[in-house]
């Protein structure tokens, strides 16, 4: 058993090493901020079309679903690709414990549709529901960030307890 750890601990320090020294570089060059600003802004830009697919459905109903789905699709991609969404967190338990595929895509999918049902709760409640202004609605939603934020600590301590 003292050879596995061994080696498990020679993987994660490679790994580590290699993650430091990448970001180093990327860093350096710049590489990783440019890749950020292009996702932030395809993000935007996705998410003005998706503004317009959503009013050309209002006019026009169902059949212009078809490029609101496409766009919303490109759209969630972006936005997944960008900081935050946990990722740090799933991937750091997944590459120190001697966990199964099945089980690390099990919590991409679970944390993703908690995102997806967290973000249609606070439209469909706070906006429709509460008759939320916008910038109520904007403040709602950084305090239920804030919220997300401490309850992804909590789980990287829970998983540092394992």
């Amino acid at each position: 058993m003292q050879v596995g750890n061994k080696r498990l601990g020679r993987v994660v320090a490679f790994a580590a090493a290699f993650v430091v020294v990448a970001w180093a570089l990327l860093s350096h060059y710049g590489v990783w901020n440019r890749f950020l600003v292009w996702i932030m802004f395809t993000q935007g830009e996705l998410h003005r079309q998706l503004a317009a697919a959503m009013r050309q459905v209002a006019q026009e109903g169902w059949v212009a679903a078809g490029a609101l789905i496409g766009i919303s699709l490109l759209y969630g991609i972006f936005h997944a690709a960008g900081p935050g969404h946990g990722k740090a967190v799933i991937s750091t338990y997944l590459g120190t414990s001697r966990t199964r595929l099945q089980r690390g895509l099990f919590l991409s999918v679970a944390s993703s549709l908690a995102q997806g049902l967290v973000a249609v709760i606070l439209v469909e409640v706070v906006v429709n529901l509460l008759g939320y202004s916008l910038r109520r609605t904007q403040g709602t939603a950084g305090q239920l960030e804030s919220l997300s934020f401490a309850l992804v600590a909590l789980l990287g301590v829970g998983v540092c307890q394992q």
